[in-house]
């Protein structure tokens, strides 16, 4: 899915993507393989865990590219730096994740996406993040440490996986109070193809996709936007929206109730509370998104 504004992957060319990213022209093929694979998943950032994976991929290739990753003094401060391999700063990853999802999705990626996929991809171990101490001669005492973050082999095991697999493929989210046992029962369906058919646990079997009313499939699009642990209020769902497609809280709000007594979507707080997707509304807009 590419929002307003947006740019297919396939018509952007290697040079654009090494430009944004403040590659060198002559990175290897490794590198390119590796911000491509970003730029798929960000295709399909409405899909469950693809912005993690993406920001999965771009660490790895910024961390390749040698000039990102983070260089210490070395003792006695003379000589050379250390150059820590991979390990790039975690606000340089968000920088160029939303300049990347900004030119692919168009002005619905905003950095706050960019930070929450990172913090998804730190929260399941696809990077692995620390403190780095940047301090220099002149600097205050204690002042200079930066968070960093490398990407790790299952990160990238998963990236690639899923920016190579049919929108069927979803990463499993963390689990919650609310969402315990439908990931359970998820996990141990068999094959991927009866996880298609599986919805709230309400549900005995296959159920057809549900119409949906314009205002229905602008909410469930934009509630796709927001991580599964964050409850979206009607202000939040509205602005998430593109300007040019938003609905007034006053048509979000029964919207929302429709989506809920639909299953695809819950306020597990309560009726006045923030509302999220459920497993089935999430799976539904990503098929809408694709």
């Amino acid at each position: 899915m590419t929002g307003s504004g947006g740019r297919r992957m396939s018509s952007m060319k290697d040079e654009d993507l090494l430009k944004l990213c403040e590659l060198p022209a002559d990175s290897g093929a490794d590198v390119l393989a590796l911000l491509r694979t970003a730029a798929r998943l960000l295709e399909q950032w409405s899909r469950e865990g693809a912005c993690a994976g993406a920001a999965v991929a771009m660490a790895a290739a910024m961390g390749r590219a040698g000039h990102w990753s983070v260089r210490s003094l070395p003792f006695g401060y003379e000589g050379p730096s250390i150059r820590h391999e991979g390990w790039i700063k975690r606000d340089d990853l968000a920088l160029k994740l939303t300049q990347l999802g900004g030119l692919i999705c168009g002005r619905r990626f905003a950095a706050r996406h960019a930070d929450t996929a990172i913090a998804r991809a730190v929260q399941e171990y696809w990077l692995r993040e620390g403190q780095h101490g940047g301090w220099r001669p002149g600097m205050e005492s204690g002042s200079g440490w930066k968070t960093v973050v490398q990407a790790q082999p299952v990160g990238l095991g998963w990236a690639r996986e899923m920016a190579e697999s049919p929108p069927t493929m979803t990463i499993p989210q963390v689990p919650t109070a609310a969402t315990a046992s439908t990931l359970a029962a998820v996990s141990s369906s068999p094959p991927p193809a009866a996880c298609d058919s599986f919805a709230t646990s309400n549900e005995d079997g296959p159920r057809q996709d549900p119409a949906l009313k314009n205002a229905d499939r602008l909410t469930l699009l934009t509630l796709a936007m927001f991580d599964p642990s964050i409850l979206a209020s009607v202000a939040q769902i509205a602005e998430g929206m593109d300007p040019s497609e938003r609905l007034s809280e006053r048509t979000i709000t029964p919207a929302i109730r429709r989506l809920v007594e639909l299953g695809l979507a819950e306020r597990p707080e309560g009726e006045r509370q923030g509302a999220r997707l459920t497993l089935r509304g999430r799976r539904l807009a990503s098929k809408i998104a694709d």
